[in-house]
């Protein structure tokens, strides 16, 4: 069996700083990190955090004025009047959207003062570099005749010049912790015996951070849990109860982290924070919901009954167009938002329960759909993206984003979205072939084939949420996908795994 490894901390040092350069690849062409029209959210939620309990300011802190100005400004017109009077009022004070990570936001925010966002990049590029070194090191037989800096860089670089995780590493979004946060729980699941307590401590952080980030990563960590769980009581994984146990903490601190959260958004705004409808917005989009609202519109009052006049359906048009003849959500007044919110459990459960196939084979569609999207549209902005940064971001940020590749849409992306299309679908034949034998031969599964298991779970778990959540986008598997040929080409020149399997897992 390999021994324990991480007693002497992350080792080379000098493998994490070239893969983390090597990292900023798209960021150094694009002449600055990524942004996406969500990027400004996340950070005026920490600058109005940040404003209200210490009253400085930031370049950021404009909108918050705006938005929450004691009287409002004066109406251009009669429509404008009606919308405007009651800002005042509990009732329609500024909405704060829940699934805006305040904690990513701090992040970000923390990494502008210094007039840009490289240091978030270079942070980022940091962690995934270490990720990438920890994992090829940890699947390196004792006895191999490859130095570990040549190992780690053979197998390190090409995934970062040939699969997408460069180009999320300088996202200014919390996506790249998707996939640091599946390498995190499966490290902790599969390897907890073989490492020292400074690594358990860095994928417990990571793992803990991916969850504060997103809510998504709570959903895929939840997932993976219950499996390992039943495969602890089953005696088919055999993972042991220890990183269960710590797995657990970091969900249960990971929702204290967002109780804090929505208990300070209630106490400084008098109101919680609103989560937008997305299933609501799904199973409308989808059909389900539609066909429900046209049968039961004529005898009943639903909020949700507008959508019939619209002339197009579509999951994000309905939550974020500003228009009233197409959306329910952004379009709306803030007690509207608030209500409609409210109002969604009830309508999506009511459409489950009348049109239950329809819903799962839509649902199933979506993750289908989600699995083969291999695309990078984030990083060449289009002119609806444009005309947003021009309105949510400081002029001088917005100054040097003109200057950007992804601005002019000069950025090259469509050779990253095939070469990972490619080594991502031969990564996951490798791995599903290398649960298999490793199965037939022993009968049970060795700590690196619980490994691959869980890898490939995590990424149609992410498949299955996502698709079905909001429907499929080429980011939410571009993100995390590239962990499946790190994962794969750690395994491929081990030699000893063939022994592992025929040995007893403890």
């Amino acid at each position: 069996m390999l021994g324990k490894i991480g007693k002497t901390g992350f080792g080379p040092t000098i493998t994490v700083v070239i893969l983390a350069l090597a990292l900023l690849w798209p960021s150094l062409i694009n002449g600055e990190p990524f942004y996406m029209p969500d990027t400004p959210s996340y950070i005026r939620a920490a600058d109005a955090g940040v404003y209200k309990l210490t009253g400085m300011e930031s370049p950021w802190t404009n909108e918050f004025h705006d938005r929450y100005a004691a009287a409002p400004k004066t109406a251009a017109s009669a429509d404008a009047v009606i919308e405007t009077t009651p800002a005042n009022t509990a009732d329609n004070a500024p909405v704060a959207l829940a699934g805006r990570s305040v904690f990513y936001g701090a992040f970000l925010y923390i990494a502008q003062i210094f007039g840009n966002f490289w240091l978030a990049a270079v942070l980022q590029s940091l962690v995934v570099g270490i990720a990438i070194m920890l994992t090829i090191r940890t699947c390196m037989p004792e006895q191999s005749r490859v130095s570990l800096t040549i190992r780690i860089l053979a197998i390190g670089l090409p995934i970062v010049f040939l699969s997408s995780v460069a180009f999320f590493s300088g996202f200014l979004m919390p996506d790249i912790f998707a996939g640091l946060g599946l390498l995190s729980f499966v490290h902790l699941a599969a390897f907890w015996d073989r490492q020292g307590r400074m690594e358990r401590l860095f994928w417990f952080v990571l793992l803990l951070s991916a969850m504060l980030f997103h809510n998504t990563n709570v959903l895929i960590t939840v997932s993976l849990l219950a499996l390992v769980v039943l495969g602890n009581l089953t005696k088919i994984l055999q993972v042991g109860w220890k990183p269960v146990l710590v797995v657990m903490a970091s969900i249960l601190l990971s929702f204290a982290g967002q109780s804090v959260f929505y208990w300070g958004v209630t106490k400084y705004s008098g109101n919680a924070p609103v989560m937008p409808p997305f299933l609501a917005a799904r199973v409308i989009s989808d059909g389900p919901g539609y066909q429900y609202l046209e049968k039961h519109c004529k005898t009943e009052d639903l909020k949700f009954c507008r959508v019939l006049d619209f002339p197009v359906i579509n999951h994000d048009q309905l939550l974020w167009s500003t228009s009233k003849d197409e959306g329910v959500f952004q379009a709306l007044s803030n007690r509207e938002k608030r209500e409609i919110a409210a109002l969604e459990k009830a309508f999506v459960l009511d459409v489950f329960l009348e049109y239950p196939i329809e819903v799962l084979v839509a649902s199933f569609r979506g993750f289908g759909t989600q699995l083969v999207t291999f695309n990078l549209p984030n990083f060449n902005y289009n002119d609806k993206q444009k005309a947003q940064y021009q309105e949510k971001i400081p002029s001088e940020l917005f100054s040097a984003q003109k200057q950007s590749a992804a601005f002019k849409n000069t950025m090259p992306t469509r050779f990253w979205e095939i070469s990972t299309f490619i080594i991502s679908g031969l990564a996951l034949l490798f791995l599903l072939g290398f649960i298999f034998r490793n199965f037939r031969q022993s009968g049970h599964l060795s700590k690196t084939a619980i490994f691959s298991l869980l890898i490939v779970v995590g990424i149609f778990a992410n498949a299955a949420i996502c698709g079905a959540l909001s429907g499929a986008k080429g980011r939410y598997q571009m993100r995390l996908v590239w962990v499946l040929p790190l994962a794969a080409a750690s395994l491929l020149p081990n030699r000893q795994r063939r022994m592992e399997a025929a040995q007893p897992t403890e």
